[in-house]
């Protein structure tokens, strides 16, 4: 089912983070690490990524990450949009928006301008919510 909802979002997302359009109405992203493989260090992309493995570490990300189903993901991670359908373990920042599919189970915290979680996920985090969380390298804007 969350699989179902992931195509869902990948249909809506026809702009990826960069502004460059999918003149063929939105590619799934690529996969970057794929389930049975698992990965640690740090990770940057722009773009869009789907992680379908393990991955312990810090990703720091201008763009879309999406953590499937099988993905379990532990550290810290910082992306525009995060989409959660695994395990995440450790400090998640949604500059945009976080959503936490039903089969998502997050323990850590959590900051976003947008939260949404369904019916079903599991969150076990400190959240905080509301304004656009700028990058890491940049002041938040004044109020």
């Amino acid at each position: 089912m969350a699989e179902a909802v992931m195509e869902r979002h990948r249909a809506d997302a026809a702009h990826s983070a960069d502004g460059s359009e999918d003149p063929c109405g939105a590619l799934p992203p690529p996969v970057l690490i794929e389930s049975g493989t698992r990965f640690e260090g740090t990770l940057t992309f722009r773009g869009s990524t789907r992680i379908e493995g393990e991955f312990q570490g810090e990703i720091a990300a201008t763009g879309r990450l999406e953590l499937a189903e099988t993905s379990r993901v532990a550290g810290r991670v910082e992306a525009d949009v995060i989409i959660i359908a695994g395990h995440f373990d450790g400090e998640l920042m949604g500059r945009a928006r976080v959503e936490i599919l039903a089969s998502a189970q997050v323990t850590g915290s959590l900051s976003t301008a947008r939260l949404e979680a369904a019916e079903g996920c599991r969150v076990k985090a400190k959240c905080r919510t509301g304004r656009s969380i700028p990058p890491a390298n940049q002041s938040p804007a004044p109020a």
